[in-house]
């Protein structure tokens, strides 16, 4: 018998209070990785590899698999120095478990990406105190289509800009709690090992974040120093064992061709050389998000001094001279893709949390409903850009990129199938790695460089782009063997019957 039946049940009430309440603040956060997820991982496999650099990264990363080798890499069968191992070793394990295809290799880069978020909101959460600011900062980055449609691709964009945040984020917190530093070398290394070079942008902003704050003390703090110095040497082994097997030519070709010869020499042709490049295409590819940050940085020098008193004032400086100095670095580079400008997006994110909630308490109520609906609004056009560019919806800015693919991919299939010939030939279309990743030994694509010879005396394929095919003129002795095998939105595939 329970003597004591009231206090017993007011004790059980107590704690389904305490647990209501819990789960109303971390209700929020629980939704915010649901729509993570499902923005990440919808559809995620639908899509083929692209070529240039998702086939080609999937090729390596099946021979990786294949030959059971994770610290030599290989990309048709010849050593492959181009980038670090860490997320091809991510892609090993996950293949491991959910076989090997579009979604398993893309999976890894997605959950960096679905990471990213959640140390967006805890960095913001850890610079304002306040779990509206991290919310916001972290939806923002959800809805910034570039960040989205980069983490759901096979590449190191997103994973090096996980690195740096991680660094950077536990470099801030190790300020109280010098723990925090051993995570901030944890992130040195991965994003040694993800992008190599791109991690000297650690350093970089830990420089920032110290001049802003006056926080100094991490230089006289031998964690600091240990963690820095054990994130280096963890990456460097990998290096070492690469030097000692391939010598010059590793350091050439990683640290050379692929790394830091890309900021002195216009490797990708002079078209993107220009200082605005990202601005150019961020003002296609990245609004309203890149608008509001225009008018927010705007307002933050205008208004200075009614920050000036603003516990906001330090964390919204040093995140926006964060994303100063990613893209003031990479816009002087002479060689620079888009995808190059990733890790900005985690920062401009928080820039654009802290600053909405500086402005929105200081307005009185009624502006506060007007300034409310604007936000609202920015948030549906984001999101309906980011699903616009992520979808591959037809007219999208990045609609022609997966259409080409899905052509290279059915014909790879139709190869696999057919036996008139092993031979692939190309005219005008270069063949890079997708139709090589998608046929594996089975086709090697060759280039043709003229329209008139026969080529060849057997069957063969022809593959070409399907616009330009009204504007050539093939040689009537070529034309006359021309059987249609396939015709996509790209490109179409002719079998060429042996001459006779």
């Amino acid at each position: 018998i329970d003597p004591h039946p009231v206090s017993q049940g007011g004790l059980a009430m107590l704690d389904f209070d305490t647990m209501r309440l819990k789960l109303k603040k971390e209700l929020p956060i629980l939704l915010l990785l649901l729509f993570a997820a499902a923005m990440m991982l919808s559809g995620l496999g639908r899509f083929a590899f692209k070529d240039y650099d998702e086939a080609t990264y999937a090729l390596v990363a099946a021979e990786m698999a294949e030959s059971g080798d994770y610290l030599y890499l290989t990309h048709g069968g010849r050593p492959w120095l181009d980038k670090p191992p860490l997320l091809f070793w991510l892609i090993g394990a996950i293949t491991a478990l959910f076989g090997f295809g579009e979604f398993a290799l893309r999976l890894p880069g997605a959950l960096l990406g679905i990471a990213t978020v959640v140390v967006t909101y805890a960095f913001t959460f850890a610079l304002s105190h306040n779990r509206r600011t991290a919310l916001i900062s972290a939806a923002i980055l959800l809805t910034t289509s570039q960040f989205v449609y980069t983490a759901r691709e096979l590449r190191f964009d997103v994973p090096v800009g996980l690195g740096i945040l991680l660094a950077v984020y536990c470099f801030v917190r190790g300020w109280q709690k010098p723990v925090w530093y051993l995570g901030m070398g944890a992130g040195l290394a991965a994003a040694i090992l993800f992008k190599s070079v791109v991690s000297v942008f650690i350093p970089l902003l830990i420089i920032v974040f110290s001049v802003v704050y006056r926080e100094w003390k991490w230089v006289r703090q031998p964690l600091f120093w240990a963690s820095a110095f054990s994130g280096v040497a963890v990456a460097a082994m990998w290096y070492m064992l690469q030097y000692r097997v391939y010598g010059e030519l590793f350091i050439n070709t990683h640290l050379g061709r692929h790394g830091f010869a890309r900021y002195t020499d216009p490797f990708l042709g002079t078209r993107n050389t220009n200082i605005s490049y990202f601005f150019v295409l961020g003002a296609r590819l990245l609004q309203p998000w890149l608008t509001v940050f225009a008018v927010a940085a705007v307002s933050f020098v205008l208004r200075a001094r009614t920050m000036a008193v603003s516990t906001l004032r330090r964390p919204i400086l040093a995140t926006f001279l964060s994303v100063v100095a990613i893209v003031g670095v990479f816009s002087f580079s002479q060689s620079k893709l888009f995808y190059y400008f990733d890790p900005i997006y985690p920062f401009l994110a928080v820039f654009l949390g802290l600053s909405i909630m500086f402005w929105w308490e200081h307005l009185n109520t009624t502006r506060r409903v007007a300034y409310g609906a604007c936000i609202g609004l920015f948030f549906l056009v984001a999101l309906t850009n980011t699903i616009w560019q992520a979808a591959e919806v037809k007219g999208s800015p990045r609609g022609f990129e997966y259409a080409l693919a899905e052509d290279e991919r059915t014909i790879s299939r139709i190869l696999i199938r057919q036996t008139a010939s092993s031979k692939l030939y190309t005219l005008r279309h270069d063949p890079w790695d997708t139709i090589r990743f998608y046929t594996r030994e089975r086709a090697e694509p060759l280039f043709i460089g003229t329209l008139t010879p026969t080529v060849d005396d057997d069957a063969f394929y022809l593959l070409i782009p399907t616009a330009v095919l009204s504007s050539i003129e093939l040689n009537p002795v070529l034309a006359e063997r021309l059987e249609p095998s396939f015709r996509g939105k790209r490109l179409t595939l002719f079998i060429v019957r042996a001459l006779q």
